[in-house]
C-alpha cells in the first residue's frame, strides 16, 4: 500500500534513505508504483534526483534499477522515446559491465518495444533474439523476463504477418503464465491471441 509506504519512508531523512538498501528500494518501488496515477514528470523529476544522489559502488543494483526506471518505465509512460532510449542505453551499458543479466533482459524487451513502435520490425525481433527466439525450447523459457520477451517477439511477427509464430509466441505466455501464477500476462497472452485472431478476420 503507497500510503503505508509514505508513512513508513516519512520517519527518515533523504541521507538515510540513500545509505540503507531496504529503504532505497522501497523509494525506488514506491516511485515505481505511483505512475499508475501520479504525473510522470513529477515522478521523473524525483527519480532523477535519486540517481544523482545514489552510491552506485555501494548500490550497483539498486543505481541499475533507477536507470531502467527513467527510462524502461516513465520515459517510456511519457512519450518521450528518445529520453526513455538514452536511460535505456544507460542502463543496458551499466548491466553489461556489472553482468546483471535480468536487467539486459529487461532493457532488451523495452528496447525492442521502442523499435517495433517506430516501425523497426526486423531490428526489434534481432534484438529479442539475443535472449529468445520462436525456436528457444519450452523449458529454456525460465524466467519472468524471458516470457515478457517471447510476448514482444509475438507481437513482432503478428505485425510482419506471420500469425502462426505470433500464435505460438503467446501460447507459450499462456501456458508459462498459468503455470507460474501469473494472471496478467494470462490476459496479454488472451490479447495477443484475440489481436491474432481479429488479423485473421475470426471475430467470433
Amino acid at each position: 500500500d503507497l500510503d503505508i509506504c509514505r508513512s513508513y519512508l516519512g520517519q527518515y531523512r533523504d541521507e538515510y534513505v540513500l545509505g540503507d538498501k531496504a529503504l532505497l528500494k522501497m523509494r525506488i518501488r514506491k516511485i515505481h508504483h505511483s505512475m499508475f496515477y501520479a504525473p510522470v514528470d513529477n515522478l521523473i523529476n524525483e527519480a532523477e534526483l535519486l540517481v544523482k544522489n545514489i552510491d552506485p559502488d555501494s548500490f550497483p543494483e539498486e543505481y541499475n534499477e533507477l536507470l531502467f526506471l527513467l527510462g524502461g518505465n516513465l520515459g517510456v509512460l511519457s512519450g518521450r522515446f528518445d529520453y526513455a532510449s538514452e536511460w535505456l542505453s544507460k542502463s543496458m551499458d551499466y548491466a553489461n559491465e556489472h553482468n546483471l543479466d535480468l536487467f539486459v533482459h529487461r532493457n532488451i524487451r523495452k528496447q525492442a518495444d521502442i523499435l517495433l513502435y517506430e516501425g523497426h520490425v526486423s531490428e526489434a525481433v534481432s534484438l529479442v533474439n539475443t535472449i529468445v527466439s520462436i525456436d528457444t525450447p519450452f523449458e529454456q523459457i525460465d524466467s519472468r523476463y524471458k516470457i515478457y520477451l517471447t510476448g514482444t517477439l509475438g507481437e513482432c511477427y503478428r505485425r510482419e504477418g506471420d500469425l502462426d509464430k505470433a500464435w505460438k509466441c503467446f501460447d507459450i505466455i499462456d501456458r508459462k503464465s498459468t503455470k507460474n501464477h501469473m494472471p496478467g500476462w494470462q490476459a496479454h497472452s488472451n490479447l495477443g491471441k484475440g489481436m491474432v485472431m481479429a488479423d485473421k478476420g475470426m471475430y467470433e
